[in-house]
């Protein structure tokens, strides 16, 4: 960790600290790529075509063993224009890698867990590597700008426990093991908020409003953090790295961030 410190005693000290406090509006705005991108599968992306390898995994019904619902197609049709992300259970592609594997390559657009478990049954690979696309978590990890893609488990104990009333732009709403949603606004009963689920309504990255008492199942029934374990997490303490400095002086002490720009009068001291 690198540190700077500046001292002219006995009317100022400065120092440089780090801090971890990620921009929100920076979190808004690569969700919002992920919700604008625009593509166009064609008969190899969706599985149509015949000799496509992974046809058949496609048409594959539902994981009898972990009991997720039966997808036996592609949610996608050829030849027609999507905007937002495809869903793809497991994965956490860019939006610039998703647009490009779709572009340039005959690889899946999206997939859902049952041929997800469907691909491992039958092959041991633990995600599906003719897909491309963003799930829930995924897509959470990379508006985050976390390292890897974190399970909706591990989402739900990272960065700060927050009330209901506390959530405000960038930060997630999250329950383990089933939905994480990256809220936008919240309007005080409910919030405006980016998902990238795999419903009929939506199926990618989608942007919509939700009251937090409704009948989905993947939407918090209370307040958060509620009894059926829904919970609300932010990065206000946690994320990326920039740096602030400290001011004390004989009038009190005050923040300056790295890109304020503040007039000092330099009077006679040591600088050391």
């Amino acid at each position: 960790m690198r540190y700077l410190y500046l001292y002219w005693f006995p009317f100022l000290i400065l120092y440089a600290f780090p801090t971890f406090a990620i921009d929100r509006g920076e979190i808004i705005d690569t969700a919002y790529q992920y919700y604008t991108i625009q593509w166009t599968p064609d008969e190899y992306n969706t599985g149509e075509a015949e000799d496509c390898w992974y046809h058949n995994y496609y048409q594959t019904y539902g994981d009898t063993v972990n009991s997720w619902p039966a997808h036996p197609y592609c949610d996608f049709t050829a030849n027609i224009s999507y905007i937002g992300e495809a869903y793809a259970y497991g994965w956490w592609d860019t939006h610039s890698d998703f647009k490009d594997w779709i572009t340039y390559y005959v690889i899946g657009a999206g997939n859902h867990a049952c041929h997800y478990w469907n691909y491992y049954y039958e092959t041991g690979i633990a995600s599906p590597d003719w897909t491309t696309g963003i799930d829930c978590s995924g897509f959470v990890s990379k508006c985050w700008k976390l390292n890897r893609h974190y399970s909706t488990s591990e989402l739900a104990n990272y960065g700060d426990s927050i009330d209901i009333n506390q959530v405000d732009k960038g930060d997630i709403i999250v329950k383990p093991g089933r939905h994480v949603y990256l809220v936008d606004f919240n309007t005080g009963t409910g919030s405006w908020a980016y998902h990238a689920v795999g419903v009929d309504y939506i199926d990618g990255v989608g942007y919509i409003s939700r009251p937090y008492r409704v009948s989905y199942d993947w939407i918090p029934f209370d307040a958060v953090p509620s009894s059926d374990g829904w919970c609300a997490r932010s990065l206000w303490q946690t994320g990326v790295e920039e740096y602030y400095i400290q001011v004390n002086s004989p009038n009190g002490g005050e923040v300056w961030y790295y890109d304020e720009t503040h007039n000092i009068t330099w009077n006679t001291g040591t600088l050391a």
